[in-house]
């Protein structure tokens, strides 16, 4: 049974702008897709295609103009969903510190879900950033904490929008280690990302979206150990991978620089 089935999806915005001659803005038009239970998969493609608006239609954040969203048969509402947008400051509350806005997403008493909060700041190696609040805290070590909250949450389902977004080789590092130990334990994931390298290490298939209306481009298998390790981005597997999505991605760009010449 899949966990995740999309079908006949179709997402429009308003135009925005006075001078188009069109009302909206086709984001998906019939889009289908599935994944399937403990499942790491990757979606990539250009600029604005619609990577962000699909997580968060998947998410609940936003509503489709028709169509079928279904996660275990049920509506996103109806689903415990570890989302991880972003910008992961907007999400963690600024007058709390990191074991305090972990433990917030926990149910009962006070006392226990700050030991399950301290467990997870441990076992992701930042328990020293416990008493910090998110403006003592690096880009990186948001993600983690945010990450150990959606992990705490108990999520059927976890969604990753860009978790590599302006870190740098030693935040990305410590991230792709912690959505590594995710994979080790059967998580199922959906993760948004610009780094082809990082995405292709971490998911068993890579979805390579077109501009939009978006649909899918590519639909890579990715023939790497299901246990994975960061000294794999190194090997002959992974950049056969990686390359046939740059050229993919490559291809989308000359044909626009085409479209406007």
């Amino acid at each position: 049974m899949n966990l995740v089935s999309i079908d006949g999806l179709v997402k429009t915005y308003p135009a925005g702008n006075a001078n188009r001659t069109d009302a909206s803005v086709t984001v998906f038009d019939r889009f289908a897709f599935s994944m399937k239970k403990g499942e790491f998969v990757g979606i990539v493609g250009p600029n604005g295609c619609g990577k962000t608006t699909l997580v968060k239609l998947i998410a609940g954040i936003e509503q489709p103009n028709s169509g079928s969203i279904s996660i275990f048969g049920k509506s996103p509402e109806e689903t415990r969903i570890g989302y991880v947008p972003q910008h992961t400051g907007g999400i963690l509350y600024p007058w709390l510190n990191a074991v305090e806005n972990i433990a917030f997403a926990m149910a009962g008493h006070e006392t226990e879900a700050k030991a399950g909060a301290m467990g997870a700041l441990s076992e992701l190696g930042i328990s020293h950033y416990a008493d910090s609040f998110p403006y003592q805290l690096s880009g990186g070590i948001k993600q983690l904490v945010s990450i150990a909250r959606a992990k705490l949450f108990g999520p059927g389902l976890f969604l990753f929008d860009e978790p590599f977004n302006s870190l740098d080789y030693h935040n990305s590092f410590l991230v792709e280690n912690a959505l590594l130990k995710l994979r080790k334990e059967n998580a199922t994931a959906l993760l948004v990302s610009h780094d082809i390298q990082s995405a292709v290490l971490l998911c068993d298939k890579i979805l390579v979206l077109t501009k939009k209306p978006a649909r899918i481009a590519m639909l890579l298998p990715v023939n790497l150990p299901g246990e994975r390790s960061i000294d794999m981005r190194f090997s002959p597997e992974l950049n056969i991978v990686s390359g046939k999505i740059f050229n993919a991605l490559q291809g989308m760009a000359d044909d626009r620089i085409v479209a406007l010449a």
